[in-house]
Order: structure tokens, then sequence, then C-alpha cells
């Protein structure tokens, strides 16, 4: 399974309910991260080009960033138990 930071515009976002339900019900997103509030880590079989596509469906004005993601080159100031979740879902390559 392929991991993509998702990355959005606040100031796009008019409903972040609609949002956050669009990837809880998305059946192209496994299991999903969001320590971060303009951000998601999404887990995903789909291409990037696809989850995007996806997303655009629950987020028509949004604008945003997915992009593919790996633990062989990362860092920053997150809570334990988010560079938890980061360690046991992230792939290294």
């Amino acid at each position: 399974m392929n991991a993509y930071l998702f990355v959005y515009d606040r100031d796009s976002v008019s409903d972040f309910v609609a949002l956050h339900n669009g990837i809880k019900n998305d059946t192209n997103i496994g299991t999903w991260w969001h320590y971060l509030n303009s951000a998601y880590i999404l887990m995903s079989n789909s291409s990037a080009d696809q989850l995007s596509d996806s997303i655009r469906t629950y987020f028509p004005s949004g604008t945003y960033l997915v992009i593919k993601i790996t633990r062989s080159n990362y860092q920053g100031y997150l809570s334990k138990e988010a560079w938890d979740w980061i360690r046991e879902n992230v792939p290294y390559t």
C-alpha cells in the first residue's frame, strides 16, 4: 500500500466536516492520519491521479496537493502518537 500526503489550503474549505467525512468514507483510502490541521496521510493502493480524482468528488472547489511519501528521509516535530502511526504505516521505500 502507498502512503500519500494530502495537503490542502484551509482557505478553500467551506465545510471541514464534509471533507473529513469524505476521506473517512472514500473506498480508495484504507487507513489515514490527521495530526496536522491542513494535512492527512492517506494509505491507498490507488495512484496519486486516481486518489486526486476521488478527492475531487467531495472536495470540488478545494486547492490541494497529493504526493506519494516514504520514510526514507523524513523529520519534523510531532507527538509520539503521530510518529508511531507513521512508523507503523508509511513504507520505508
